[in-house]
């Protein structure tokens, strides 16, 4: 698998998810800063933002705040971003 660049935003990008048509990709999205601030590999989190992109390039669109949510992944509806919280926690966004 080989890295290709599909934005040119900067940022830390983490757990991307592509949905299930493969018309996006969504993503965790955080600062290069709080990033190298974090004191653990789950600080970080609360920072970040969750975002979509086209697999064609473009723009991280702004979904949400993660709040503490993470492992965005799909079903075969494309109409709900499945997340965890930290304690195992399933819940769907819009």
């Amino acid at each position: 698998v080989r890295a290709e660049k599909i934005t040119n935003e900067p940022g830390v990008y983490s757990d991307p998810a592509w949905s299930y048509n493969s018309n996006r990709i969504v993503a965790l999205k955080g600062d290069n800063r709080s990033y190298d601030q974090s004191i653990g590999p789950n600080a970080f989190g609360s920072t970040e933002d969750i975002v979509w992109v086209s697999p064609d390039g473009g723009n991280a669109n702004f979904i949400a705040k993660s709040s503490g949510r993470g492992n965005p992944h799909f079903v075969k509806s494309n109409d709900r971003i499945y997340m965890n919280r930290g304690n195992g926690t399933l819940l769907s966004i819009r």
